[in-house]
């Protein structure tokens, strides 16, 4: 799925996440914008991000609410130690019981 997010900018709610969200990109009223959480493979926004990772779960894990599951993230290589935490902490707060990173 592609890290993007439709977010309604009066409300502040997310309407799309993934492919719906960028098939959405430079489609879509004023009041609604996609926003690209990561950039180059870093978190640009943690909120955002979060929000983004414990919805892909929720869809992975359909009948299972309570589902906390192990997780690998791919990022690149010369991520500083701040932006390595920052993505297992994005994705515990999403709802990963462990977090591993490539």
């Amino acid at each position: 799925e592609p890290s993007v997010v439709a977010i309604n900018t009066n409300t502040g709610g997310i309407l799309a996440v993934g492919a719906e969200a960028k098939k959405m990109i430079g489609r879509t009223p004023g009041n609604i914008v996609a926003v690209r959480p990561l950039k180059d493979g870093v978190i640009a926004d943690f909120e955002i991000t979060e929000r983004m990772l414990r919805y892909f779960i929720v869809k992975i894990h359909k009948r299972r609410y309570l589902a906390r599951p192990r997780i690998v993230v791919c990022v690149p290589s010369g991520i500083t130690g701040v932006e390595r935490r920052a993505v297992i902490e994005a994705a515990t707060q999403a709802g990963a019981r462990q977090v591993h990173i490539i």
